[in-house]
């Protein structure tokens, strides 16, 4: 048994055109002109891949938007914008449009309409996330203040749940009378972990379906401010048994959840995924103890105390 982490990037094209007027979203496009901009919020075609978890597409390495399955979920936009205000340490920002929402139910291009106060300063951040099909609430993240977003998941609800993926992008932009065009890349604000069988079935060995992981000695970051893109979390004891969050997943020991990648190979099997918040540019050290267990029986245990470095996207 082995572990691989993996760390994949999802890209998204916001195209804007120029416009004009006060600070105030419609929901229909505006004409060009002064303070007007139009947003159009789109993917490259590769990540179109499947609609459905288990498809012939699936891929471990890759995130929700090839894996999660669309009868079930619907992908999420939020769009706020906030005007900046003085410079270096006194610097500010005030939103002036709240977050607007747009949903849908495949993974498909949105647009978004603004006329803003020309010749002034703003910062558009878009939050991407996935929710209950039908419906457009919070689910994994509280987003109710974009400068503080956090996982609302329980530890023994994060593991193997693709749909705990997420984007976003942060821009400075300044709108003026001659309009913008710029193109704008939704980034993953997480590293995904992946721990990978190497052995599945050999030998006739015991097969577990369910995992532990406890991290330690490392930072555990637990928010992000989508305004300036930076995480925030608390530095984990080094001994673990000082560690009380034990992260649980499972799996079905007589289905793949995935088809491709490492998954592709008769004797490999992706145990668990899991997305970790990180530092918006460096990478960042973790440790683990990965525990495997058939029901109750422990079946094996590492312990991963080397530097793990992961990284945003």
């Amino acid at each position: 048994m082995r572990k691989f982490k993996n760390l994949v990037m999802i890209g998204f094209c916001l195209l804007l055109v120029a416009c004009q007027s006060e600070d105030l979203f419609t929901d229909a496009p505006v004409a060009a002109g002064e303070g007007n901009v139009n947003f159009t919020v789109s993917a490259p075609d590769l990540l179109q891949m499947t609609r459905a978890t288990l498809g012939e597409n699936s891929n471990s390495m890759h995130g929700g938007i090839t894996n999660v399955d669309f009868a079930e979920y619907d992908l999420r936009y939020q769009l706020a914008v906030y005007r900046i205000d003085g410079e270096g340490e006194n610097i500010s920002y005030t939103q002036v449009i709240s977050p607007q929402k747009k949903v849908v139910d495949s993974y498909q291009a949105v647009n978004y309409s603004l006329r803003l106060t020309p010749n002034r300063n703003y910062k558009f951040v878009v939050w991407a996330d996935f929710v209950k099909q039908g419906t457009d609430t919070d689910l994994h993240y509280e987003t109710g203040n974009f400068e503080n977003i956090t996982c609302i998941d329980d530890v023994d609800k994060q593991l193997n749940d693709e749909s705990r993926d997420a984007y976003f992008t942060t821009e400075e932009i300044t709108v003026g009378s001659d309009g913008v065009m710029k193109d704008l890349i939704l980034k993953r604000p997480f590293a995904k972990l992946r721990v990978v069988a190497t052995d599945w079935g050999v030998y006739n060995l015991e097969m577990p379906d369910n995992f532990k992981i406890t991290y330690y000695g490392c930072k555990r970051f637990t928010n992000i401010n989508a305004v300036t893109g930076l995480s925030e979390g608390t530095d984990l004891a080094t001994d673990l048994t000082a560690v009380t969050e034990i992260y649980t997943g499972s799996i079905d020991k007589s289905q793949k959840d995935y088809a491709l990648g490492y998954d592709k190979s008769v004797n490999n099997r992706t145990l668990t995924v899991d997305y970790l918040m990180t530092d918006a540019t460096e990478q960042t050290p973790i440790h683990f103890k990965f525990e495997a267990l058939d029901g109750t029986s422990l079946i094996s245990s590492h312990d991963l105390k080397t530097d793990i470095p992961i990284q945003r996207n």
